[in-house]
């Protein structure tokens, strides 16, 4: 019986205090403005992610800067120098500015991805659009994850 006693004991006072941290953790905030520059497609999307992603009734309003840039650079060329393979770098740099505490902060992300040239054009410029796509996806998750984590911490 002391032994039960005693793991009891131990399991119960030896909690190390760690707690999973969820998104819901973080800090919410209202987009009141959202100014962009650069590629036009790519940072309608990120702009449209970016406010879906506010809350209506938070108190932490922000008025976000996005500048965008897609860069298309040839990766590969075969013997015949036929392009073979290209990449592609979506890249934003936010500026955050809370109205409220009247304090801001620069966030920076790019992502990149590689793809092959395919035989007809239409295939190829199809699948570049859809990388495009996957990138801008992911390039906003980790805008909206940054702009949450620095305004938890402040």
């Amino acid at each position: 019986m002391k032994r039960f006693v005693l793991l009891l004991l131990i399991i119960f006072l030896s909690n190390c205090g760690f707690k999973v941290v969820t998104k819901d953790d973080f800090g919410d905030f209202k987009v009141k403005e959202v100014l962009t520059t650069g590629d036009s497609r790519v940072a309608f999307n990120l702009r449209k992610k970016i406010i879906n992603n506010s809350s209506e009734y938070s108190k932490n309003l922000i008025k976000v800067n996005l500048q965008v840039k897609k860069i298309k650079e040839i990766k590969e060329k075969n013997i015949q120098n036929e392009i073979t393979k290209y990449t592609i770098k979506l890249s934003a740099s936010a500026k955050i500015e809370e109205t409220n505490k009247i304090t801001s902060f620069d966030i920076t992300k790019s992502v990149s991805a590689d793809y092959n040239v395919e035989d007809q054009f239409v295939k190829t410029r199809n699948k570049e659009r859809k990388i495009i796509k996957s990138l801008t996806n992911n390039l906003s998750d980790q805008l909206i994850n940054a702009i949450k984590s620095q305004l938890n911490a402040n």
